[in-house]
């Protein structure tokens, strides 16, 4: 039963993922307000991947599985939209592609993640290869072009010490630490995956 709902809920994400993508390539400028929301309830439903590992349905890491998704939590549910405000308060065009980069990053990450965990019994070897190395690439991209920028943006609608101005510059400080423990993580999970293809 477990590997029935967890193939159901891996399709799932694999299919939101998939049009989140094509979404961003129609929507990114002239709607950006409706791919914020879409992208912002693919994310939200992300949460029960960490109740999978919670409950040991899947295998993973209870801390970096959280850091990861609380941290897209809160871009999306806050960061994105006070960004919004500070890009078209300031004109910052340049900013949209944060958007972009960030997004991209994170469709297609999840998009080789849940597609690998479909075919976890015999992956081909492309997805095996994508599944380890791709965030090599796609975790610098979002996280440093994405993700810190929209935060910084996000933190620039507020007066300094404005109890928002300091939560956003909290979670930009976690960035320090949390940004190369969950790189590493991926390190050693590409590591033992190819200590066990040996």
């Amino acid at each position: 039963m477990t590997l029935v709902y967890l193939s159901i809920y891996n399709a799932i994400q694999l299919a939101l993922w998939s049009l989140g993508l094509l979404l961003l390539g129609a929507w990114a400028l002239p709607k950006p307000d409706s791919l914020d929301l879409y992208i912002c309830m693919a994310q939200s439903m992300m949460v029960l991947d960490i109740v999978h590992v919670a409950l040991g349905l899947t295998r993973g890491g209870l801390l970096t599985t959280t850091l990861q998704i609380l941290s897209r939590l809160i871009v999306v549910w806050f960061a994105v939209h006070d960004s919004r405000t500070t890009i078209a308060a300031r004109s910052y065009s340049w900013a949209h592609s944060c958007f972009i980069l960030m997004y991209s990053s994170w469709a297609f990450a999840e998009i080789i993640r849940y597609s690998y965990y479909l075919k976890k019994n015999e992956p081909p070897k492309w997805l095996k290869w994508l599944r380890y190395n791709a965030f090599h690439l796609l975790y610098p991209v979002g996280v440093l072009a994405g993700e810190v920028p929209i935060i910084y943006l996000a933190r620039m609608v507020y007066q300094p010490y404005d109890v928002f101005w300091l939560g956003y510059s909290i979670v930009l400080l976690l960035y320090v630490p949390g940004f190369p423990i969950l790189f590493l993580h991926m390190v050693k999970q590409r590591k033992r995956a190819s200590t066990a293809k040996q």
